[in-house]
């Protein structure tokens, strides 16, 4: 059985049709079932060349284009997936999308003012090692260190897209670029 179909300027399906119970519009083009099922199964990334189906390959440019947005989509994800820190004396989560990041640059700029207290705290909050979650007091040092840790954990979530941004910009293949990833 065959099936039909409606392409754009470029190629591209707009529209497909089953003979078998659909009228067919004038300018469409007969395909056969597996060509039809090769379209069905990589949407967008085939073309009707005028006689067969034909892989699309994007430009370059827009292959990386997509890839740096992910890339700065997985640097966000870890940047606001939280840090740990040791401030505490043990490792401690720490959370961080953006809320949790001012009230940390708040707490930090307190502990800094002149006139503190010798047994002045904070409370923030964090998970200890068993992941329980909790304000805990902090002293004016402790709550500097786990604001620098978390300074380091986002300078360092930067670099790591930093140095992989440079990496896609010299790729010269879609292979290359693809293989550039993300990881934890």
């Amino acid at each position: 059985m065959t099936k039909a179909a409606i392409f754009d300027a470029s190629g591209f399906p707009t529209a497909f049709y089953d003979p078998s119970f659909q009228t067919v519009p004038d300018g469409a083009v007969e395909i056969s079932d597996e060509q039809w099922q090769e379209f069905l199964g990589n949407q967008g990334a085939r073309y009707w060349n005028g006689a067969d189906v034909v892989v699309y390959m994007p430009p370059l440019d827009t292959l990386r284009a997509a890839k740096l947005y992910d890339l700065s989509a997985s640097c966000a994800a870890e940047i606001m997936g939280g840090y740990t820190s040791s401030a505490l004396g043990s490792p401690h989560l720490y959370p961080s999308r953006p809320t949790d990041q001012s009230n940390m640059q708040a707490s930090v700029i307190r502990s800094l003012l002149p006139g503190l207290a010798p047994d002045w705290m904070t409370p923030f909050w964090c998970a200890d090692g068993a992941g329980e979650w909790s304000r805990r007091d902090h002293s004016a040092a402790q709550i500097q260190q786990a604001g620098q840790d978390g300074v380091t954990a986002v300078l360092a979530a930067q670099d790591k897209l930093a140095a992989l941004s440079a990496e896609v910009a010299v790729a010269a293949t879609a292979e290359a670029i693809a293989a550039v990833i993300w990881t934890a």
